[in-house]
């Protein structure tokens, strides 16, 4: 068991190890992008004007000027991007302890403010940078409409197969003259889905990282990074209509991606959810059951995969339970009668009702039901009746479900039976007068209404 624990230990400095490497890594893409851009530039800057953004548009649609059309278009999309959310700035003042997030915004976008540059004549534009917006309406038709144009324009300048979600670009022969376009499309995407407020516009950028999936295929570590931005949204997105479009983007990555991203979408969402249910109130219900949908719709796309994020979550629960129980006269035992450890196992209680003749997690019913049991019965004081009845509740759900015979009865009379369930409660009184009614009664009454 010590040695179980050690592994797992070592398994979770290795996940830490590997998400810092990844970050370091899409720093280092940045800096390398931000450098080569910089090279690149020429002295003269271009005034870009609502008629020159339509021309570029219109450029696309020919197979001849559809490169040089395109990155321009991305080049001067991507300095919009950077005068309109400043994501390393957002990101560096919100990881900086002791600020709020309305206080680090304000932060960042004073920063944004330092590098905007408006000319004499009413251009604008980043500070050194290649392009210059004539007007708003210039710069509002490149936000809008060229970012659609332009990955509609890729599509038909490698000729995907929409009808195949597992097409790979690179093994088109023109992948290389687009792969550098699609790159800095993505990193635009991606920089100002992670900076925007507005609901509406995330729910917009959202479906166009759906596009995007395809073309993880083809460059490295873009999965990873749709991953992130998805399940953040998805788990911390107060608008419904915002969670159920990163969840789509999430159900697209695991049904195209199978195997190893499949796990890693499981193991991000389940992190993200582990954070979630950590508290579970009237207003904070309908996210938690949100949630559990949508993991269980996540764990329906490949049993084999599903089974071993099954295993490795149920068994990190009962090791959980088993530290509980070793330790010194209970004294961890908020590590297991908390909100996110019994929501947790509501959701495993949802997934295997869900998929019990499922024959890769019908056998993972029995060390469930083993874990939940001690869970009742682990301090029967008679404040945990609470999360007795809970997993009670869990447990006939799945006894129902999945025609399993579960032993719950000694448990349930044992609760009924205690002493302060037998008289009356100090401080219940009835609805309908003053006078102390017995606990069976409340109870009744309650259940009934």
């Amino acid at each position: 068991g010590d040695e179980d624990d050690d592994d797992d230990e070592e398994n979770d400095d290795d996940d830490d190890d590997r998400g810092d490497e990844d970050d370091d890594d899409e720093n280092d893409d940045e800096d390398e992008d931000s450098a080569s851009r910089d090279e690149g530039r020429d002295q003269v800057v271009e005034i870009l004007t609502d008629e020159r953004v339509a021309t570029l548009e219109s450029q696309l649609e020919l197979d001849a000027s559809f490169i040089p059309a395109a990155t321009t278009l991305v080049e001067a999309l991507h300095e919009a991007v950077e005068l309109s959310v400043p994501t390393q700035a957002v990101k560096n003042a919100r990881n900086k302890s002791g600020k709020t997030k309305d206080k680090a915004d304000a932060k960042a976008r004073s920063q944004a403010n330092s590098s905007l540059q408006v000319n004499p004549n009413g251009s604008f534009g980043c500070r050194g940078g290649q392009f210059q917006f004539a007007d708003a309406e210039g710069y509002r038709r490149l936000m809008n409409r060229s970012m659609t144009l332009v990955l509609d324009g890729v599509d038909r300048y490698l000729s995907r197969d929409t009808s195949n979600p597992k097409w790979d670009p690179s093994k088109n022969m023109r992948w290389e003259k687009v792969e550098g376009i699609v790159k800095s499309l993505a990193r635009s995407i991606l920089e100002l889905t992670s900076g925007v407020d507005d609901e509406e516009t995330k729910r917009f950028l959202l479906r166009r990282c759906e596009r995007l999936v395809s073309y993880s295929h083809a460059i490295q570590k873009l999965d990873r990074r749709l991953l992130k931005i998805a399940t953040r949204e998805w788990a911390e997105c107060e608008m419904d209509e915002t969670a159920v479009r990163a969840f789509l983007l999430l159900h697209l990555i695991g049904r195209t991606r199978e195997g190893d991203s499949l796990m890693d979408v499981l193991k991000y969402t389940h992190r993200a959810f582990g954070d979630l249910a950590k508290v579970y109130n009237p207003s904070r219900m309908k996210r938690v059951e949100f949630a559990c949908k949508c993991l269980t719709e996540l764990h329906g796309i490949d049993m084999e995969v599903s089974y071993k994020a099954a295993f490795t979550e149920i068994r990190e629960l009962g090791l959980t339970l088993k530290a509980v129980m070793t330790s010194k006269g209970l004294a961890r035992i908020d590590d297991v009668y908390n909100w996110q450890y019994i929501n947790r196992l509501r959701l495993w209680s949802r997934i295997l009702c869900f998929y019990h003749r499922e024959e890769q997690l019908r056998p993972l019913i029995y060390p469930y039901c083993q874990i939940t049991t001690v869970v009742m019965t682990l301090a029967p004081a008679p404040k945990n009746f609470g999360v007795r009845f809970q997993c009670a509740l869990f447990l006939n759900e799945l006894s129902q479900e999945s025609d399993t015979f579960i032993p719950l009865a000694s448990a349930l009379l044992e609760a009924l039976e205690c002493g302060d369930m037998k008289r009356g409660l100090q401080g219940i009184t009835s609805s309908r007068g003053n006078r102390k009614v017995r606990c069976f009664e409340f109870v009744e009454r309650k259940i009934m209404a």
